[in-house]
């Protein structure tokens, strides 16, 4: 079970709690996959996302949702390509005469399942089943972001390669990766992405960026050395399975 905690947002943590209640009670419940409940990541693969379509999406959501009122204010693409799209999106809440602003991010195009997942929310006092990434699913992704270049970040790296050495299924993560390259159609060149990762210390602005994570967070164990080891080993991995 996961309980919706007070997080560092600027939002109150009970429009979380409405947000996600609302999802529940949306047609969409069963087709719309949560990653992120500290700062609410949405996923869905039935729909291609775009400037009308994300609009269309969310009211669709927010418009059967009568306890309170969320509007669509701003929408910003991240990226978009024919096969994966992510929009940051924010929200006007009208809640008892207060006006409040709250981020989400809403993604498509992955072929994520998702598994259903109890939601305790304290301030509603509700327990509610909605779909939620799984931790090979999670993995899978950032892995997919990092060898495609998509917002990949220090953050991103750190986040994988503490994941990638918890608890998974390995069986399981690498038939996710091959679901993800074969509903997005790329084509995955083994042999190119090793020797970009061999390379990855000699590039000055990246080693640089490592620096200043390092410095900032004195917690981390592992080195740029283990990070292009765990990246190869997958890669190596994939590479005896057919991607």
């Amino acid at each position: 079970m996961i309980k919706i905690k007070n997080s560092e947002n600027l939002y109150p943590t009970i429009f979380k709690e409405h947000l996600l209640f609302c999802l529940l009670k949306s047609s969409y419940k069963e087709d719309i996959i949560i990653e992120d409940v500290e700062n609410i990541t949405l996923l869905t693969s039935i729909i291609k996302l775009n400037g009308y379509t994300i609009n269309k999406f969310l009211k669709k959501i927010f418009n059967n949702y009568k306890e309170l009122s969320f509007k669509i204010s701003n929408v910003n693409m991240l990226y978009y390509t024919n096969t994966y799209q992510k929009y940051e999106v924010l929200l006007s809440i009208r809640f008892n005469d207060y006006n409040w602003t709250m981020k989400i991010n809403v993604e498509s195009g992955l072929n994520l399942k998702g598994k259903d997942e109890v939601f305790y929310l304290p301030k509603l006092k509700k327990r509610i089943i909605l779909k939620y990434l799984t931790k090979e699913e999670k993995l899978a992704k950032m892995f997919f972001q990092i060898i495609e270049n998509i917002l990949a970040s220090i953050d991103i790296l750190d986040k994988f390669y503490t994941l990638y050495y918890s608890k998974i299924d390995d069986e399981l993560f690498l038939s996710i990766l091959e679901n993800i390259y074969s509903s997005t159609k790329e084509k995955l060149n083994i042999n190119e992405q090793i020797k970009k990762i061999n390379n990855l210390k000699e590039n000055k602005i990246f080693r640089s960026k490592w620096h200043r994570y390092t410095l900032k967070k004195t917690d981390i164990k592992f080195n740029l050395n283990d990070i292009q080891f765990c990246l190869k080993n997958i890669l190596a991995k994939l590479k005896e399975r057919v991607v």
